[in-house]
């Protein structure tokens, strides 16, 4: 997967029998370290770092790759976007799954992070790319609020959380949202597969189509407090 939003793997091979691998040094923190660090993300933020995302995810989703573990701990928020080539870096594809594989693994069994995982997923049923759309979707949850939706002490409790509770509205937690990434989020969210965005793609456009409306929205009210022009005497 070579795209700038995605680690790069340089080399693997076996040493004195040992496996290894070498991948690109990223220079910067996770976003979960960022969070539990105190970082508080405004909605502006979360859809500019939400974009380069859904990017790396059409470029493995295209490869027929389904991440199947996108979560803020891998999630690479570089400190310096311009050398690294993107502000964020989608790493780990240890668990990734080809599209049309046989099952995710022997007898159903369930592979991933409990409060960043599709309940299709959860419920260790057949996955496409749209579990990746509903994690991402309590990424964008977890930035925006500081922690995702479903928790609890045990995997268990979570994991039921996932598969039959409705999460609240971004919007009820954080005021100032635009209504329109906040029924983004919640589609995203949504429990039956078919009721997502269909693609990282449309997500894609869909917070292109936020953001412009944001500017222009924006560009208007300064506009309307600019003082009317005086003539020139």
């Amino acid at each position: 997967l070579r795209t700038a939003g995605i680690v790069q793997l340089l080399a693997y091979g076996e040493d004195d029998g040992q496996p290894f691998f070498a991948m690109e040094l990223v220079r910067g923190k996770s976003l979960e370290q960022l969070i539990r660090g105190g970082r508080q993300y405004d909605w502006r933020e979360v859809i500019r770092l939400a974009s380069d995302i859904v990017r790396s995810l059409k470029v493995a989703h295209d490869h027929g790759i389904i991440h199947r573990d996108l979560k803020p701990a891998n999630l690479l928020v570089a400190d310096d976007p311009a050398a690294a080539g993107a502000a964020v870096k989608l790493a780990d594809f240890g668990i990734a799954k080809l599209f049309g594989a046989a099952g995710q693994t022997a007898h159903g069994s369930i592979v991933g992070t409990a409060e960043f995982m599709a309940p299709e997923q959860a419920a260790g049923k057949p996955l496409d790319a749209r579990a990746d759309l509903y994690a991402l979707g309590l990424v964008m949850f977890t930035m925006l609020t500081g922690k995702p939706p479903f928790r609890g002490t045990q995997l268990t409790q979570i994991i039921s959380r996932q598969l039959h509770e409705k999460p609240p509205r971004v919007s009820s937690l954080v005021p100032g949202l635009p209504a329109e990434l906040d029924q983004l989020i919640s589609q995203l969210l949504e429990k039956d597969p078919a009721e997502r965005p269909a693609s990282a793609l449309a997500v894609g456009r869909r917070l292109t189509a936020i953001a412009d409306a944001a500017a222009d929205s924006a560009a208007a009210a300064a506009a309307a407090d600019q003082p009317a022009g005086s003539q020139s005497t």
